[in-house]
Parts: structure tokens; C-alpha cells; sequence
């Protein structure tokens, strides 16, 4: 009988603790959406993109850096040609804390960065000239007279040459519906700027009502109840005027300020014509417009910016008309394609197919599971983005069990109310089918934003549960059950101290001890060991103790799957608040001060004729037998780790696995059931 259980993963060294930090893998396996292969598959996902294009790395050819939930730095880089990859985006660590632009203020060629403090100070950093290290000394960006140019945090601003004399203006949206505007009266090397107006062209948006009144001046409410907005000015047209496009929040449009000119003193005027005609922008709201010009022709892109997006929130357009009569065409909604599940992704790996390979299943915060299957060709394929649940349970977060002993898996589902829901599978277990929910979790409540996990703590072939929620607990509950019947008994609570748990289990690499690691809304990967278990009298495992934690940076982090990729290196399938999927590896440290002992498991077991052979040392011999002696295949050095078996001439029946390490010998069973 098959067990979808937990994982058998021991190294062949003994370690102790890891050594490095975790590493984003950017291309673990290619993704399919059914029509086209993803070009980012596990970047994470967007949600609020704020982002500027700009040579970061001066190669001649533009990067593109997003800041996504107002958290998190995504760093694109060209590396030589226009095909971006994902960089090391901690040059731009602490420095970016709400909006940012990449801009050339000093006149040298180089994109400078500019920001803001926490306590509001626009603040900027001049651009080396070193690609490794772009940023180095910060300055405060002031007014000419001295004083502090303060901007509003939620509010993206921009830079434009609008009066055409050869240096760059700052634009700003107020909570009011207007525009701050300081004019540069610098020179190109060393800017200065001075402040004109925090009413500029007399523009307010104020809801639905728009209007614009070069007369009048700026009131500012004591409590403002407008909201965010993104100003981008730049020349539609390409009659040498910059328009004005303002993003606002409470708009699900672009309003477009057309320029009569002339440069020096502009007149605008309210088009309220859609924009763009061919597709116009009617997202939630709150927009950022860029456009990015190219020789003779441009790219129009939109960042939507409100924090209740999901996904589909990067719009791109491109020029099919001429620089003066322009026709935007709407290219693609989600501009970096990626594997993207919504928000608070929660993937899980699952077998249906009784080989070695899994697919990949991702619950996400609307309560909806997109099953992603792996194929023959060795990609994962996007069946469905609303898979298995006829109902959406919020903060979706599955697991695959059998817990009925009918060799198939059955679906559990946590969610944010705390329950666990649990669905038999009726199909095939190559093609399962979730109907008839059952009662195996009546009276379990781990608590609000349920993250479930499913092992065999005790090595008895049942399925015992550990539970992570939104309360920052990690709950353990032995499966006292049978293998036809489960009933779950709480263990112990382990107290994290964090804000939402997400476990995973493993066995803890050489000293065969078991390991959970959990992940937090605050990014912190925190990793627990027992060394209370005694595997021969099926001991459950007690008394888990806190051995590392790492901050990943990474909101939302919820652990799926781990896996050994060698004898010291971990690797972790993980969803993020961005709602994709990221894969991270370590390294681990050795510690030879302790000998393991010698030690094998196949796993799965009972399987096909499909698995695996893991160990505690180095393997020197591996021989197959069966009950009655005859030898049935032997491995020699060099012997991977793991060893892995396809042997479709096996029947079904008890085989007797010897394995050598050096003058060391352990014997294993291994059940086939076809």
C-alpha cells in the first residue's frame, strides 16, 4: 500500500546547522501555463509593482527593479543583452523604503537612486560607476532655501525635463488631489531645487470631480480623505510638450492633463477621453504610469498599486502607430510572466503518479488551489487555477495525505478560520477527483490561518499532523488511529513567538533526528529539532527545540516541500505574499565530531516498483534480494544519493534491500504492491 508520507531525507554527513543563507533558484524547472512557458516561473509573483526601467549595471542596456507590497525589492538584471535575470537586489537594501525612482540628477550618464526616509526626507544616492556596488553615500535632497522636501510616502513621484532646459523637475501627488512641483535651478551637474507650487497647473482630482484652475491656490484639509496617487509627465504626442498622467486612488482609470504649451509656461486641460482608446485602463485603482521611450517609438506600462491586487497587476502596451500619432495596444497584463496564484501563496508537491517526480498544487489567500501537473517532458503544466474545491476556503493551504489506507491521496485544507476540511478521493490516484468531505478533523481547531502537514513522526505507516496558524503556534498531533481510520491526539504545542507558522517536517540530515522548519509573515525560517524519539518502539517525537533561524526578508514565507538535492544541500519549494512560488537552497555545515549511525529507508514504501534508497554514510554496496536469497541486482561505487529504483520486472511482493558502507552492513524491507 502506497503512503503518501513524509519524507525520508538523511545526508550522508552529520550536520548540525547551516551554514549558509538561503539562495533564491531562479530556473529550478520550467512552468507552463498550458499555452506558453513562463519566463520568470519562480520569481514569486507581483502584486503592487512600483518599478523603474534604468541601466543599474551600465551595460547599455535597461534594468528593471520593482518594489512589490512596499516590501520587497525585485532586481532584473540584463547582464549584457535584453534578456533580464533575476540579480542580487540587497544594493539596494535599506535604501528603498516606499517610492523610489532611478534617475540621472548629476548629469553623468548614470541613474541615480532617490527615495525617501521614514520621517519623510527626500533623500538620494549619486551612482558610482562600479555595477557591483552602484550606491554607497547617501544625501539628503533639499530645497534651494534649506528646507526639507517632504513628499507623501504612499504617493509615487516622478522626474521630468518639462520646461526643456536640459535639467530634471520634481512632480509629487498631495493627499488633496494636487501636484507638488519644484523646479530644478540648478545646473545639470549639481542640482538645486526650488519650490514653486504645491498646486501645479492648478490640477485637483478630487474623487470623480476633476478640474483645473491655474488661478487657484491649495487649501489643505486637516484630515484629507483623497488618498495615494502615482504623476508621470511625459510627451504623448511628440510635439515636444510633456503631458501630464496622474494615477489616483480612488480611480480605476488614468486621468490625462493635455499640454498646449508653450514649455516654459504650459496650459493644460482635462481630456476625459478612455486612455488608451484601443484598451483602456480600468483596474482597481491607484496606477502608475512609465513610459519608456525608445529611437522613434515608446512602451507604455502600468504598475496597479492598490494593496487588495492580486495578480495581473503590470500592465504593457506598445506603440503599432508613429511617435506622433500614437495607437497603444495592450500587450500582455502580467508583463513578467510568472508562476502567480493571487496573494499568500501556500504550495505543497504531491504524487499521482507513483514514479519519483511530483506536482506542484498552490493554494492562495481567495481560497482557491492551482494544480500545476508535472509531464513527461519534465515541466509543470497549469491544469487549473481552480482545482479540486467547489467551495474557496480563505487563506487556502492543502495538504495530500492517505489517511483512509485505500492508496490514493486525499485532500486537507486549512484555512482562516482555523478548521481543517478534509476530502476523500474518489477517483484514480493518478487522477484524483475531491467530493465527499469526511469527518477525520470533527473537534480539531489549530487555530485561524491553519497550515497543515502530514509525516509519520513515528515510523507505524500512519499519518500524524503537524499544524501551524496565524498565532505564531506549531500544534502536533500523533495519529492513534489505524491505517484504514485516523484519529488525531494534540502532543504539544510548540510556542514560536512569531506570526504565522507554516511547518514542514524532515528528518534532520545524519543524526536521524526529526526537524521542522517553519516559516513566518516576517520572512524568519526558524528550524526545531527533537532528540526525544525512539524509532524501534514507534516513539512519537517530543520536546522540539528551537536550533536556527534565518531571516529570509521574505513576507509570508510558507514552506511546501524539502528535499536534499545532495548530501549537503537542502532545497525548499515556498510560497510568498507575492502568491508565487520561490524555490531556496542551503548548504550545510559538518560536524564530524559525531558518528552517525548507519542507518537506510526506502521511501516510498509501500511503493510501485518506483523509489528511493537514502542512508546515513556513503554507500559502498547496495544488493537486492528476495525473501528466499536469490540476488536480484547489485550496485557498485560510485552509488548516488540518493539511489534511486525503477524496476518495473519486480511482481508484487516482500523484497530484502543489504546495503555496505565500508566494513558496515543494514538491511532494509521494501514492499512493492502493484
Amino acid at each position: 500500500m502506497k503512503k503518501a508520507g513524509f519524507l525520508i531525507l538523511i545526508s550522508l554527513l552529520t550536520c548540525r546547522v547551516f551554514g549558509q543563507d538561503w539562495k533564491l533558484l531562479s530556473d529550478w524547472k520550467p512552468i507552463s501555463d498550458g499555452l506558453k512557458f513562463y519566463d520568470f516561473p519562480f520569481l514569486g509573483g507581483i502584486n503592487n509593482p512600483r518599478f523603474q526601467f534604468a541601466d543599474v549595471n551600465l551595460d547599455g542596456f535597461d534594468d528593471l527593479v520593482i518594489l512589490d507590497n512596499q516590501s520587497e525589492l525585485i532586481y532584473l538584471q540584463t547582464a549584457g543583452s535584453e534578456t533580464r535575470k533575476p540579480a542580487d537586489s540587497r544594493i539596494f537594501s535599506d535604501r528603498v523604503k516606499t517610492w523610489f525612482l532611478l534617475q540621472d540628477l548629476s548629469g553623468d550618464n548614470k541613474p541615480d537612486l532617490i527615495s525617501k526616509t521614514d520621517d519623510g526626507k527626500t533623500i538620494w544616492w549619486k551612482h558610482t560607476g562600479n555595477s557591483s556596488l552602484p550606491f554607497d553615500q547617501s544625501e539628503i535632497l533639499t530645497a534651494s532655501d534649506g528646507s526639507t522636501i517632504l513628499t507623501d510616502g504612499l504617493s509615487q513621484p516622478c522626474f521630468s525635463d518639462f520646461d526643456r532646459d536640459g535639467d530634471f523637475d520634481f512632480f509629487a501627488g498631495l493627499p488633496e488631489g494636487s501636484i507638488l512641483f519644484y523646479e530644478n535651478t540648478g545646473t545639470i551637474q549639481i542640482p538645486s531645487f526650488t519650490f514653486r507650487t504645491s498646486v501645479f497647473a492648478g490640477i485637483h482630482v478630487l474623487a470623480d470631480t476633476v478640474f483645473v484652475d491655474p488661478s487657484s491656490s491649495l487649501k489643505k484639509s486637516a484630515d484629507p480623505q483623497h488618498g495615494a496617487s502615482a504623476v508621470q509627465l511625459f510627451d504623448l504626442n511628440g510635439d515636444g510638450l510633456d503631458d501630464i498622467f496622474f494615477g489616483d486612488f480612488l480611480s480605476p482609470s488614468l486621468y490625462i492633463f493635455k499640454n498646449q504649451g508653450p514649455a516654459a509656461n504650459p496650459v493644460f486641460f482635462y481630456d476625459p477621453s478612455p486612455f488608451p482608446e484601443s484598451e483602456p485602463v480600468e483596474t482597481p485603482g491607484y496606477n502608475q504610469a512609465f513610459f519608456r521611450s525608445m529611437t522613434d517609438n515608446f512602451e507604455f506600462y502600468v504598475g496597479v498599486n492598490l494593496p487588495t491586487v492580486n495578480k495581473d497587476s503590470f500592465w504593457k502596451f506598445t506603440n503599432a502607430g508613429t511617435r506622433t500619432e500614437p495607437e497603444l495596444i495592450l500587450e500582455t497584463k502580467s508583463f513578467l510572466s510568472t508562476l502567480d496564484a493571487g496573494r499568500n501563496s501556500r504550495p505543497v508537491m504531491v504524487n499521482f503518479t507513483g514514479g519519483l517526480n511530483k506536482d506542484l498544487v498552490v493554494g492562495n489567500q481567495a481560497g482557491f488551489l492551482s494544480y500545476y501537473k508535472f509531464t513527461s517532458d519534465a515541466y509543470f503544466s497549469l491544469q487549473s487555477e481552480k482545482w479540486a474545491l467547489t467551495t474557496p476556503f480563505f487563506e487556502a493551504s492543502p495538504a495530500f495525505a492517505d489517511l483512509n489506507g485505500d492508496d490514493k491521496s486525499d485532500l486537507i485544507v486549512g484555512g482562516l478560520d482555523g478548521k481543517l476540511r478534509s476530502f476523500t478521493n474518489s477517483g484514480t490516484f493518478e487522477n484524483p477527483v475531491f467530493q465527499s468531505e469526511n469527518l477525520w478533523f470533527s473537534g480539531i481547531n489549530p487555530g485561524n490561518r491553519s497550515k497543515p502537514f502530514f509525516a509519520d513522526l513515528n515510523w507505524n505507516f500512519t499519518q500524524d499532523l503537524i499544524c501551524g496558524n496565524g498565532n505564531g503556534d506549531l500544534i502536533l498531533y500523533e495519529n492513534k488511529g489505524t491505517l484504514t481510520q485516523p484519529s488525531f491526539d494534540q502532543k504539544e504545542v510548540i510556542q514560536t513567538g512569531l506570526t504565522g507558522t507554516s511547518p514542514v517536517f524532515f528528518y534532520f540530515p545524519g543524526l536521524n533526528k526529526p526537524a521542522i522548519l517553519s516559516g513566518s509573515d516576517d520572512g524568519t525560517l526558524a528550524l526545531y529539532k527533537s532528540d526525544k524519539v525512539d524509532y524501534t518502539n514507534s516513539e512519537f517525537p517530543s520536546q522540539f527545540y528551537l536550533a536556527q533561524t534565518w531571516n529570509t526578508g521574505i513576507p509570508m514565507l510558507t514552506p511546501g516541500s524539502v528535499s536534499f538535492i545532495s548530501p549537503d544541500s537542502l532545497q525548499l519549494i515556498a510560497g510568498c505574499q507575492r502568491g508565487g512560488v520561490l524555490v531556496l537552497q542551503a548548504k550545510l555545515n559538518s560536524d564530524r565530531q559525531l558518528e552517525p549511525k548507519f542507518k537506510i529507508q526506502v521511501y516510498p514504501n509501500p511503493s510501485k516498483t518506483i523509489a528511493s534508497l537514502y542512508s546515513t554514510l556513503q554507500l559502498t554496496q547496495v544488493r537486492l534480494f528476495t525473501l528466499t536469497g536469490q540476488l536480484l541486482k547489485e550496485w557498485n561505487q560510485p552509488i548516488p544519493f540518493p539511489l534511486n529504483f525503477d524496476l518495473p520486472e519486480l511482481s508484487t511482493g516482500l523484497y530484502l534491500i543489504e546495503a555496505k558502507s565500508g566494513n558496515k552492513t543494514a538491511i532494509s524491507k521494501w514492499i512493492i504492491l502493484k
